[in-house]
């Protein structure tokens, strides 16, 4: 007798949990597409750059990575020759 009731339990549980989850997956579904058409939207919104500024700032980029890139590299050669005729 114990058994059966236990079951019955075991089984109710499950049905509410699986009604539970359905429910959660339902809502986070619609959340996610919700998410997704608003993304959508606000990527229309956007006031992108032309093709012509897009060049423009990247050759700038290119151009500040490359002068630092030899600053560094000037100020390394300066250390190191500055190490090695005082210290070593």
């Amino acid at each position: 007798m114990f058994d059966v009731k236990l079951n019955d339990v075991i089984i109710n549980h499950y049905n509410n949990y699986s009604n539970y989850s359905n429910y959660n997956n339902k809502i986070m579904l619609s959340k996610l597409k919700s998410y997704i058409q608003d993304s959508y939207r606000e990527f229309h919104r956007v006031n992108w750059p032309t093709r012509k500024e897009t060049t423009r700032l990247v050759l700038i980029v290119i151009g500040l990575s490359i002068g630092v890139a030899i600053f560094l590299g000037v100020l390394d050669m300066t250390f190191v020759y500055l190490l090695e005729k005082f210290l070593i």
